[in-house]
C-alpha cells in the first residue's frame, strides 16, 4: 500500500535483542527513504501513551512490505507470534503485503506458521554465521528486492529466492520424505493446527463470563451467515510469566480458523484497552472509573446478546485440556457451548472413528484422561492412517505435537499428522 506521499510503507519486526540489526537495514534502504520512496517503521516509532498494538495493526495493514528478523528470541516473544504473524499473512492474503524473512540466527523456522515463506538467507547461513562482508552482501540483496518490489509494473515473486522445500530438505529430509509419501499431502493444502490464548489479570467470575461470551459472539460473528454448524473444540487454564509475574490465560485448541481468530481478537481488544490505561497518567481514581466503564460495557452487550439468543454454556476450567462441543443453530437461535461426555480411547465408540478433526480433538483430550491407549483391533487404524500415525507418537512419547496436526484448508473437518518417524519405518502403502 501507498502513503499519501507516494511512499511505499516498509514494517520491520524483531525482538529488542535485535534491534542493533535494524542500523544495518536502515542503511541500506537510506536512499530509497531519501528519495521519498519508502518509509521504515518499526515499533521504535511508538509514542509513549499510544495504544501499541493498535500502532501495529495499523503499521501493518497499511504496509507494502514487512520484513521479519528471525531469531529464537522473536518467536518466543508472544507479542509477534501470537498477534503479529497471524495478522501479517493475514494481510498479506488479503492485501498482498510481501513478507521477507531475514534468518538472523538459527532457530526451527520448518514449525512455524512461517515455513512456507523462503528466507532471503540460506537456513543453514544464518548472520551469525557469516563474515561482515557476507552480512552486508545481504543486506545489500535485501535493499535489492524490496526496490524490485516498489518499482511500479514490477513482476517480483518468491520464485526468485532460493526455494523454501528445498532448504528444509536439507535441514529435516523425513519431514518432506514423509509428505513425498501421502498422494493426499501433494493435492491438498494444509494447514497446522494451533492453541489460541485469551489473556486474562485473573481467573475471576467475571473473566470466566466474558471468556464465555466471546466464544457465543465470536461464533455469531462467523457463522451468522452460514446456518447451522457444529464442531469441537479443547479449552484449559493456563499461566503465563510476563516481565516475572505470574498470569492466568485461558487457552482454546480449534480447527475453524475464522472463528479462533475473532474469539483471539475480542481477548486481545479486551486486555489492551486495560493495559493502555495502566500505562497512561490516570490516577488510581480515574482508572477505576475506566474500568468500571468497560465492565458496564460488556454487561450491556451480554444482555443485549442474550436477549436474541439462548445461551447454553457450561465450560469446565481446568488445567488439563477438556473437550468442548459448540453449537450454532440460527434457525432456533440457540448457541451451546458444552463438555462433551464422551471419554474414550477406542475408535469403535465415535460416530466417524476419528476421521474428522472434531473427533481427534475428543480423542486426544481422553488421552489426557486416560493415559491408556487401546487397541484392540488394528483394522481400526489400518484405515485411518493419520489416527496410526498420532498414537503410535503418543505411547511412544506420552505426548503429541500440536503443531503436526494439519487440518485441510478447503475442509476443517479433515485432518493428517507429520510422523516421519513411522513413516521412515512403515510403508504405508503396503501396511
Amino acid at each position: 500500500m501507498m502513503l499519501s506521499n507516494g511512499a511505499a510503507k516498509i514494517f520491520v519486526s524483531f525482538h529488542e535483542s535485535d534491534s542493533k540489526y535494524l542500523e544495518r537495514l536502515s542503511s541500506h534502504l537510506a536512499d530509497l527513504e531519501r528519495s521519498e520512496l519508502i518509509e521504515v517503521w518499526s515499533d521504535k516509532k511508538i509514542l509513549p501513551g499510544s495504544n501499541p498494538l493498535e500502532e501495529i495493526k495499523q503499521a501493518i495493514t497499511t504496509a507494502r512490505i514487512a520484513i521479519l528478523f528471525l531469531s529464537a528470541n522473536f518467536f518466543a516473544l508472544p507479542l509477534i507470534s501470537e498477534y503479529e504473524i497471524p495478522l501479517l499473512l493475514a494481510t498479506a492474503q488479503k492485501k498482498g503485503i510481501v513478507i521477507l524473512l531475514v534468518m538472523l540466527s538459527p532457530c526451527e523456522i520448518e514449525y512455524t506458521k512461517l515455513a512456507h515463506i523462503p528466507p532471503i538467507n540460506e537456513l543453514k547461513k544464518p548472520l551469525s554465521k557469516m563474515s561482515y562482508n557476507e552480512k552486508e552482501e545481504t543486506w545489500a540483496k535485501l535493499a535489492t528486492i524490496v526496490r524490485d518490489i516498489i518499482t511500479p509494473g514490477s513482476t517480483w515473486s518468491y520464485s526468485h529466492l532460493p526455494s523454501q522445500k528445498t532448504a528444509l530438505l536439507r535441514t529435516n529430509p523425513n519431514k518432506f520424505r514423509s509428505a513425498q509419501q501421502s498422494t493426499n499431502k501433494r493435492r491438498k493444502q494444509w494447514r497446522s493446527l494451533e492453541a489460541i490464548t485469551y489473556p486474562v489479570l485473573s481467573d475471576s467470575e467475571n473473566s470466566r463470563e466474558k471468556f464465555i461470551h466471546d466464544f457465543a459472539y465470536a461464533l455469531n460473528q462467523v457463522f451468522k451467515t452460514k446456518g447451522y454448524v457444529s464442531f469441537n473444540g479443547l479449552v484449559r487454564l493456563n499461566e503465563r510469566n510476563a516481565s516475572g509475574q505470574i498470569f492466568p490465560v485461558y487457552e482454546l485448541i480449534c480447527h475453524q480458523p475464522e472463528f479462533c481468530e475473532a474469539f483471539r481478537q475480542r481477548g486481545i481488544q479486551l486486555i489492551a484497552r486495560v493495559l493502555a490505561y495502566k500505562e497512561s497518567s490516570l490516577s488510581a481514581e480515574e482508572l477505576e472509573v475506566k474500568k468500571e466503564e468497560m465492565r458496564q460495557e460488556i454487561i450491556h452487550e451480554s444482555v443485549a446478546f442474550a436477549k436474541e439468543w439462548s445461551i447454553d454454556a457450561r465450560v469446565p476450567f481446568s488445567p488439563e485440556w477438556r473437550a468442548i462441543q459448540f453449537i450454532y443453530d440460527p434457525a432456533t437461535s440457540r448457541i451451546s457451548i458444552c463438555p462433551i461426555e464422551l471419554v474414550s480411547l477406542n475408535p469403535s465408540d465415535y460416530p466417524e472413528h476419528i476421521t474428522t478433526t472434531s473427533e481427534l480433538l475428543t480423542y486426544l483430550a481422553s488421552f489426557n484422561t486416560l493415559l491408556v491407549g487401546i487397541v484392540d483391533d488394528f483394522n481400526w487404524y489400518k484405515a485411518n492412517y493419520p489416527l496410526l500415525k498420532i498414537t503410535t507418537e503418543i505411547l511412544d512419547k506420552r505426548a503429541f505435537r500440536l503443531e503436526e496436526i494439519k487440518i485441510n484448508v478447503h475442509d476443517y473437518e479433515e485432518w493428517d499428522y507429520d510422523n516421519p518417524q513411522l513413516d521412515a519405518e512403515t510403508n504405508h502403502y503396503k501396511l
